[in-house]
C-alpha cells in the first residue's frame, strides 16, 4: 500500500487566472511553461497538481503524489 504525500503552497500575492491551465498548450503562447513542466513531472510520479488562484486574490497550489512502488530491476535501471 502506498502513502499519499501532500504539499501545499499558499500566498496572498496578486494571483492569476488559473483557468488558463484548462486551455490547450497551443493557446498559451509559450507562457506558463514552468507549470506545464512541473505538472508533467507530477503526473509521471502518479500525482496531480491543483491550482486555485484568482487575480487580486492570491494562490493555493497543492501537489498530491501517491508514490509508485518499483521493483529492484526498475530502480537499478533508473538509479
Amino acid at each position: 500500500m502506498s502513502t499519499l504525500s501532500n504539499t501545499r503552497s499558499v500566498d496572498h500575492g496578486k494571483g492569476f487566472d488559473a483557468n488558463v491551465f484548462s486551455e490547450p498548450i497551443s493557446f498559451m503562447n509559450g507562457s506558463h511553461l514552468g507549470f506545464i513542466s512541473v505538472n508533467s513531472q507530477i503526473e509521471h510520479l502518479g500525482g496531480e497538481l491543483d491550482i486555485q488562484s484568482k487575480p487580486g486574490k492570491g494562490s493555493v497550489i497543492t501537489i498530491r503524489i501517491r508514490p509508485k512502488h518499483y521493483d529492484s530491476q526498475e530502480v537499478q535501471q533508473y538509479g
